[in-house]
């Protein structure tokens, strides 16, 4: 398993690529709110990207380092 903290756009890119339901901003035009939030969120958080081995995956060492990124903030 692989950890990364991701920063500058990358760290935007992956807020916004994880909005739930994005389909429904533009009709509604909440587009730019949404933007808006998004990058206000990547302003104040840590956003990290794990990468997990495609062969002999196990999850409690995943929940253990998910737990102390929680405790180190």
């Amino acid at each position: 398993m692989q950890l990364e903290e991701v920063s500058g756009f990358a760290k935007f890119a992956a807020l916004r690529n994880n909005i739930y339901r994005p389909e429904y901003l533009l009709p509604l035009k909440l587009g730019a709110m949404c933007l808006e939030q998004v990058s206000k969120l990547a302003a104040r958080t840590r956003v990290y990207k794990i990468t997990r081995p495609s062969v002999g995956f196990d999850l409690d060492p995943l929940l253990d380092t998910i737990v102390d990124l929680y405790d180190r903030d």
